[in-house]
């Protein structure tokens, strides 16, 4: 996980084929299962939809496990989502509500991914005040470890918001908090900061601030082009993510003005 979010994806990618390589000699399926869901992860994270929803297809956690109940779902979620599915993804979130209803506990990292998941649902069927709520969640769980990843993505979640309720003035509000926490000089979110800054040159173009929306995306292409070289160019899985991330439709446009 550390890999994964601070970048080194080829560095993951090794890391997984020795674990996958291990748990299959060892017998290990609890394992084998949870290194199956963190590729999956990967595919997401580089824009890999379909891959990431075929390897969570693949994983097919024992009756138990509880990666079969939270973990999973979520990364299915996910993928439908990124994927446009929205009727998939609505089920795969419905179905961690119930077993968290249940009484089924789930970790930190993997509420914050969920309710940031939830959020970017809803926003996308355009229903702002339900999205605001799971944002509202988001910093509740977020907030006290002050897990500044997740504090980024609530706030670009709520500069979203904003811009879809025509509320201006919040959203800069929400964007500013975002950028100060990607700037920090010690910050290593490269997962967050792509996104926060692509949305900042939004933004400003929208503003008709183009010199700023310029600044901004080449930051976002700057980073996106450190996570695709991460890859290599070794093997097929390498070259379809770097493809996955780079020819993404949100990306053509900002990687014009990668430094």
């Amino acid at each position: 996980m550390a890999l994964l979010h601070l970048g080194e994806w080829g560095e993951l990618r090794k890391l997984l084929a020795e674990g996958l390589r291990a748990a299959e000699q060892n017998a290990s399926p609890f394992v084998q299962t949870l290194l199956q869901l963190l590729a999956a992860w990967l595919h997401l994270e580089a824009l890999d939809f379909q891959g990431g929803l075929a390897l969570c297809e693949r994983a097919q956690p024992r009756l138990g496990d509880p990666h079969a109940v939270i973990f999973r779902p979520i990364l299915l979620g996910r993928a439908h989502l990124g994927l446009g599915q929205y009727d998939e993804a609505a089920r795969c979130f419905a179905e961690i509500t119930s077993a968290m209803e249940a009484g089924v506990l789930i970790h930190r990292r993997f509420g914050m991914m969920f309710l940031h998941g939830v959020g970017e649902y809803w926003l996308a069927q355009e229903e702002t005040a339900r999205a605001r709520t799971e944002a509202d969640k988001l910093f509740e769980l977020a907030g006290p470890p002050g897990e500044r990843a997740y504090l980024a993505l609530g706030h670009r979640l709520l500069t979203e918001i904003a811009m879809a309720e025509h509320a201006w003035e919040e959203a800069l509000a929400h964007l500013s908090r975002a950028l100060a926490i990607v700037d920090a000089e010690d910050a290593e979110l490269p997962l967050a900061a792509w996104r926060v800054y692509a949305l900042a040159g939004d933004v400003n173009q929208r503003l008709d601030c183009h010199e700023e929306a310029r600044r901004y995306w080449a930051q976002s292409a700057a980073i996106i082009h450190q996570l695709a070289d991460s890859l290599g160019e070794d093997d097929e899985e390498a070259l379809t993510l770097r493809a996955a991330l780079l020819n993404a439709e949100p990306m053509k446009r900002r990687l014009r003005y990668a430094p």
